[in-house]
């Protein structure tokens, strides 16, 4: 037996949760036939009695028996809503009130009656109405007459076509609404507007309620973030955390004026040195700078490497970001003279106009003139070298070849005659 259970146990299980997941739409919906009123403004209450109200009532409620279907429909009897909406139904002579009704008494329709008399003729309105929000579903053709037993007689003809209407015409049942998201929006602007920008992830233009998301303000070149305002007043550039609300933010930038370093220097050390005007230790972005290199003695100029180049002493840097620039020296190259011999005593046994005198002069004059020429020659030598230094480092050696050529052929001319004089005297 105990396996029978076991076996049964899961069916029935299956079965109830079945059962309690049918549809709301077969659910046995409750109709109550509400008193005839009798509109005694109209006169109707001079030609028909309460008892006759009550019996055309009766009648209503036989006609919702006979064409409503019993198994989606449960009329309530007259004693059900008399005990549990009596008070409700005193004030419904006055004013619509089937919502209040319908759920004093757990009705889902409420079907209502009223007399009223033009003339001689007393007419019946028959009305349906739905009690969840007082629809009105259903009415029958007014019914007339001038005595109350063919008013009764007419007016189960016309709610019996009401009721067959209503079923024809039963609505399907409602869908369930559908939870509507709820959703809020972020909006994020920058001050001032050029100072940066604001990202969130995900990037989207609203949110459902509690949806993490993440803001970050980011700074534009030269600009700085301050910190937030409006929703948060966060220092913090990145915001992170549930949105459970419309927000607005501003991040907030400051403006820093960016500077540069210039560092300059002499190559080889001793060889001269470089000016700075204005001279500084940091300068802006976009200041201008003017630098000089100077030699000392005995040393030249040859150019720059670095941050610039050329071989002009002087230029002006524009500072867009820190530079290094070296000003190059070299040292020159020099001869040097022999002393001057000392001027010969005037010899006391020769006269000064005697020829061995005049020779030793001329002798004297051919040694200075050679001395001059070997100087010339020097010098040229000197412009060549010169040359050199700079092809090697401009590819340029032509700058100094006229002045070269020119101390060359004086410096020979001048030895060479020099040399003459030595030879023939």
């Amino acid at each position: 037996m105990r396996r029978n259970i076991v076996r049964i146990l899961p069916r029935l299980i299956l079965f109830t949760a079945l059962f309690a997941a049918l549809p709301a739409a077969y659910a046995v919906k409750y109709v109550a036939v509400v008193e005839v009123e009798i509109d005694a403004r109209s006169g109707a209450s001079d030609d028909l009695s309460a008892a006759e109200a009550q019996e055309i009532t009766a009648e209503l409620r036989r006609e919702a028996v006979r064409n409503l279907p019993q198994d989606k429909y449960n009329i309530m009897t007259s004693e059900t809503v008399q005990a549990q909406g009596g008070a409700v139904l005193e004030e419904c002579a006055e004013e619509n009130c089937v919502i209040t009704l319908g759920s004093k008494i757990g009705a889902d329709y409420i079907v209502r009656g009223i007399v009223r008399k033009f003339k001689t003729r007393l007419t019946l309105s028959v009305e349906m109405y739905e009690t969840e929000d007082g629809t009105l579903v259903a009415s029958s053709d007014p019914v007339r007459s001038e005595n109350a037993a063919e008013l009764l007689e007419k007016a189960a003809v016309a709610c019996a076509d009401m009721y067959k209407t209503f079923v024809s015409r039963r609505p399907a049942p409602k869908a369930p609404a559908a939870p509507v998201a709820v959703t809020h929006t972020v909006t994020a602007t920058v001050n001032p507007a050029n100072g940066g920008t604001v990202s969130r992830s995900p990037n989207q233009t609203s949110y459902e309620s509690g949806a993490i998301v993440s803001i970050t303000a980011v700074p534009a070149n030269g600009y700085v973030f301050t910190g937030w305002s409006g929703a948060s007043t966060s220092a913090s550039a990145t915001l992170t955390g549930p949105i459970d609300r419309d927000l607005t933010l501003t991040a907030n930038f400051r403006y820093i004026r960016q500077t540069y370093k210039l560092l300059a220097s002499a190559y080889p050390q001793g060889g001269g040195f470089v000016s700075l005007s204005p001279n500084k230790e940091a300068y802006a972005s976009g200041e201008r700078v003017t630098v000089t290199a100077a030699p000392e003695n005995g040393y030249a100029f040859t150019g720059w490497t670095g941050a610039a180049s050329g071989r002009k002493n002087r230029l002006t840097l524009t500072m867009d970001g820190d530079k290094a620039l070296t000003a190059n020296f070299y040292r020159k190259l020099e001869l040097e003279p022999k002393p001057n011999a000392p001027a010969p005593k005037p010899d006391a046994g020769i006269a000064q106009d005697h020829p061995a005198k005049k020779r030793n002069t001329l002798i004297a004059a051919g040694l200075d003139a050679l001395g001059a020429g070997i100087m010339l020659y020097g010098y040229g030598m000197d412009l060549s070298v010169r040359d050199k230094v700079d092809a090697r480092l401009y590819g340029d050696a032509e700058e100094s070849a006229g002045q070269r050529n020119v101390a060359y052929a004086l410096g020979t001319l001048i030895m060479l005659s020099g040399i003459s004089v030595h030879i023939f005297f």
